[in-house]
């Protein structure tokens, strides 16, 4: 991630947050980590956008919590209601989008790999890459592994898959992780 200049991050979420297509949406989180940012920005997201000089444009309706929870406002409850409904995104009752997943906009075309490591005290940690070799080749030997594998090496890949986009794959990190760790090593196979 590169150091952004001052502006150019709020200018870069502004720009993506217009991509967002009918239909389709992004988390907080994603937007600020594809305009560049940490995903911990994800809390200016939509103070930024309300200060934009196109705020009318911006189809904050499309932009939602990370588990699919919308925003809502007693306010603009029933507008943003219409939205989803026009453009076939359904909201059960617990204001989350139902198959979250199906919606989900890709803002890059990289291929990202959720990956899941053995760590020599027989722990497990899950994490994200876009190159396997490379991060596990961090984990084992360098200063730019995770601070819980530093502890912990050597480490041995157990499981592996890739992905089209960040945003896919971050999703299906943080599923890795709610599960316990017998839930992790059946899903692994092991």
């Amino acid at each position: 991630m590169s150091k952004l200049k001052p502006g150019e991050f709020s200018k870069r979420v502004c720009e993506l947050a217009m991509q967002i297509p009918k239909g389709k949406v992004t988390t907080y989180g994603l937007l600020a980590v594809a305009a560049g940012g940490h995903p911990i920005l994800a809390q200016m997201i939509t103070s930024i956008l309300g200060k934009s000089k196109e705020v009318e444009k911006i189809p904050f309706h499309r932009i939602v919590y990370s588990n699919g929870k919308i925003w809502t406002n007693p306010k603009y409850d029933k507008i943003r209601q219409k939205l989803y409904e026009e453009e076939g995104i359904k909201i059960n009752n617990k204001n989350r989008i139902v198959d979250f997943e199906k919606h989900i906009f890709v803002f890059e075309e990289k291929k990202y790999f959720v990956y899941m490591l053995k760590c020599n005290d027989n722990t497990l940690y899950t994490g994200i890459t876009t190159s396997l070799e490379r991060r596990l080749k961090e984990h084992n030997d360098s200063k730019l592994g995770a601070k819980y594998t530093k502890l912990r090496r050597p480490v041995e890949l157990i499981y592996s898959k890739e992905f089209a986009n960040r945003s896919l794959a971050t999703i299906e990190e943080a599923r890795i992780k709610k599960l316990s760790r017998q839930e992790k090593l059946d899903f692994v196979g092991i």
